[in-house]
């Protein structure tokens, strides 16, 4: 460790970073890592990995500054903090999911905290991933553009792949452009890559206009104003920022005609129109950046030259921002009233309205009604909360909107809602320690150590103000990169522990600390494993059960035991039963689910079809008034009650195409 020149140390930084990094772009391109089924599989390499670096090198530890074992023991607190919610959780297997993604998150913060990488490893990690996203976001592009049904990469006009969420995708583009800019912009990065990072940091800005987020169209300027601000060298920035933002203006009007292309049947020509511009400002800022960068390498300004240039490029900066401001408040008036009229917007829900782009439309969202609920949940369960990724059921039965979110669509919002103040002291002390430790570094670092930290914080905070707005907790890979610039950050640059604070032997304390180590362990990958595999195995019943229903029973059996907590097994099995019209094993699988979850409105629907189908008329209206009770707006359980008060009990067929309908309805 402490000769990290060394063939060994410099094959073990790779290996430290090259495997997590290989998770993060593995779940960016593929549903941004959602599915349980997903993640679990790196989630349990990371904990080993962590594992392993904490067992055969445990002087990392002792060379952390305090914040960021702070950091550690509070984002550790959090994670169990999540798993002891299971125990008064509604939907015990949501939260036992929840528990885990936050273990994951913790072995990636650990894992970046914990190895002291140098400034040029930090600088090689940060420009893989931006170079990494880029590449996935090309090849989903030419994709799109070669495909027959292009529209499948949207929905309602806005580009979702590859994560299949809007805002998401939008978010993972983003989330790339931040250490593109940044290495564009540094001497230290070779002259031939400052080109190839500046193409890439204006691909990825123009792709994340394609989703049109409004969430982004708040939180990118603050980004940039952050990034300004604490990013040394202010006019290095400028000069990559710059032209970067100009070139995604200049192409704008054929990046937002593909959201009225999308929503007609001019699509293909569209995306092929957009081809053009978007070579052409890759192009131009490619020659751009490397100009610049054999500039900059091989002739580099007089100080004198470089003091003007520096404040004849604050100057012209300060210049547009007062004429921006000036612009802006000729177009849209008092900010006061513009506020407050964009409050009123947004608090009074979605209200659809035709338009040639969705960040012209007006701020109405149903989010506010997310919070409302999820807040209430909140003021029933300060302490506790309703349980980690317990959300989905109150808003069910207390929303005002048609939208059935699973999540809150706030970090901070579902950290109290769902874990209570408890829960948001835990997370909260641990942002300030984990951005307190990236702080105190900064005497230790090398300027270039310090710029590079500072990149890393500007990135994770982009994931968090946006992630403030939206549900990206949920994304490993989102939320998985995010947290580790923010480890690498803390961790950069440590000094190297000496043997002398080695102890000489095993105490009893060592040994206790051993042990306490080792259950931890075992127990994170039982946590971990069980799920995983049960996940698995409700998907191979999913895709097995036409050609062999019995075969597909007998999996979700086993799903059931490997997640006695998961009413999911339990609801595939019923809803396979349905299908078959095997009525009986149907109100079995339906009744198990609901003692794993009694709040699960859609068990006492299809137990209500059983039992009007069975004639129990009186059993049908009571679990009918119970499902009404759990989504007073589900439309489908008026339609099941007229039904059974007619005497002619709704054919369960009938409902899967209504559900059927309204999926295809909400993905067009």
């Amino acid at each position: 460790m402490r000769d990290s020149a060394s063939p060994a140390a410099r094959a073990s930084t790779v290996l430290v970073g090259a495997l997590p990094l290989g998770f993060f772009l593995l779940w960016a391109a593929v549903d941004g890592g959602y599915p349980p089924t997903l993640w679990s599989p790196g989630a349990l390499a990371l904990v080993g990995l962590l594992a392993l670096l904490v067992a055969t090198s445990p002087q990392l530890l002792w060379t952390l500054p305090r914040t960021g074992l702070a950091a550690l023991a509070l984002f550790g607190g959090f994670t169990l903090w999540s798993a002891l919610s299971i125990a008064w959780a509604g939907d015990r297997g949501e939260a036992w999911d929840s528990a885990n993604r936050a273990l994951l998150y913790l072995a990636v913060y650990g894992i970046f905290l914990l190895w002291p990488w140098r400034a040029r490893h930090g600088a090689i990690l940060l420009g893989a991933y931006a170079l990494g996203v880029a590449g996935i976001a090309a090849a989903t592009f030419v994709s799109a553009l070669g495909s027959d049904d292009p529209g499948s990469f949207f929905i309602g006009g806005r580009y979702s792949q590859p994560v299949g969420y809007i805002n998401a995708d939008c978010a993972l583009f983003l989330s790339g452009v931040w250490p593109a800019v940044f290495l564009a912009s540094r001497r230290e990065t070779p002259w031939w890559l400052r080109g190839l990072f500046l193409a890439s940091a204006g691909f990825l800005l123009e792709q994340a206009m394609l989703p049109q987020s409004r969430g982004s169209l708040f939180v990118f300027p603050v980004v940039v104003v952050l990034y300004v601000a604490l990013v040394p060298g202010r006019t290095r920035s400028l000069l990559a920022l710059a032209p970067v933002c100009a070139a995604a203006y200049l192409v704008r009007g054929s990046l937002l005609d593909v959201y009225t292309a999308a929503r007609g049947e001019s699509l293909p020509a569209a995306l092929d129109a957009l081809v053009e511009p978007l070579l052409g400002s890759a192009v131009a800022l490619f020659a751009l950046g490397t100009v610049y960068g054999l500039v900059d390498r091989y002739a580099p300004l007089p100080a004198d030259v470089a003091r003007l240039g520096a404040w004849i490029v604050g100057t012209v900066t300060a210049l547009v921002a007062v004429i921006a401001a000036a612009v802006l408040l000729a177009v849209y008036g008092n900010p006061v009233t513009r506020a407050q009229d964009a409050w009123d917007e947004f608090t009074a829900g979605q209200r659809f309205e035709e338009s040639s782009s969705y960040f012209g439309a007006n701020l109405g969202s149903n989010r506010y009604d997310f919070w409302r609920v999820a807040m209430g949940e909140f003021r029933d369960s300060p302490v506790a909360g309703s349980g980690a990724g317990n959300f989905a059921a109150a808003y069910l039965r207390e929303r005002e909107s048609p939208e059935e979110p699973l999540y809150p669509h706030s970090l901070p919002v579902m950290v109290l809602s769902q874990t209570g103040v408890v829960g948001g002291l835990l997370f909260g002390g641990f942002l300030v320690a984990a951005l307190a430790a990236a702080w105190v570094g900064r005497a230790r670092r090398s300027p270039f150590g310090n710029a590079v930290a500072a990149a890393a914080v500007v990135t994770f905070a982009y994931w968090a103000l946006h992630g403030s707005l939206d549900w990206f907790w949920e994304f490993p890979g989102l939320a998985g990169p995010a947290l580790a610039w923010l480890g690498l950050a803390g961790g950069l640059e440590r000094p190297a522990a000496t043997p002398a604070n080695r102890p000489a032997e095993w105490t009893r304390a060592r040994m206790t600390a051993a042990a306490g180590y080792t259950l931890a362990l075992v127990a994170a990958v039982v946590s971990l494993t069980l799920p995983w595999l049960a996940a698995r195995e409700v998907e191979r019943a999913a895709d097995t059960w036409r050609t062999s229903p019995e075969d597909a029973y007998a999996i979700l059996d086993r799903a059931r035991m490997l997640n006695p907590l998961s009413d999911r097994p339990d609801l595939v099995a019923g809803a396979i039963a349905m299908r078959l019209e095997d009525y009986d094993r149907a109100e079995d699988a339906f009744a198990r689910a609901l003692d794993r979850h009694e709040e699960s409105w859609y068990a006492e629907l299809e137990l209500a079809i059983v039992a009007a189908l069975a004639g129990r008329r009186d059993e049908a209206l009571t679990r009918l008034d119970r499902a009404d009770e759990l989504n007073p707006l589900e439309e489908t359980v008026d339609i099941v009650r007229d039904g059974v008060v007619g005497g002619e009990p709704v054919s369960p067929h009938v409902i899967d195409r209504i559900f059927l309908q309204r999926v295809e309805e909400r993905t067009s």
